[in-house]
C-alpha cells in the first residue's frame, strides 16, 4: 500500500524502497493504532498544542532579550 505517491514528493523519490516500505509500515500503524483509540489523537494534539504555547513563548521572549544596537555618535577621534 503506498501511502503517498512517489512522483509528487521529492524526498520519497530520492529514498531507497526499502526505506520507504519502512516508513510505509510505520505509518500505516500508527493510523490503525489511532483509529483503535480516537482519544489518543485528542490528548496528542492537546500535549502538541501546550508544547507550541511555550515554544512560542520562549520565542517571543528571546525577542525582546535581544540586544539592540544603536549607531554611535561619531566622536572627533574616530571622525579625524
Amino acid at each position: 500500500m503506498e501511502l503517498i505517491s512517489s512522483d509528487t514528493d521529492r524526498v520519497r523519490a530520492h529514498t531507497s524502497d526499502e526505506v520507504l516500505r519502512a516508513i510505509d509500515a510505520e505509518t500505516k500503524k500508527h493510523v490503525e493504532a489511532c483509529a483503535k483509540a480516537p482519544e489518543q489523537i485528542d490528548r496528542r494534539l492537546r500535549e502538541l498544542e501546550r508544547e507550541w504555547d511555550v515554544e512560542r513563548w520562549l520565542e517571543a521572549n528571546a525577542s525582546t532579550q535581544a540586544p539592540i544596537r544603536l549607531p554611535r555618535e561619531p566622536t572627533s577621534a574616530t571622525t579625524a
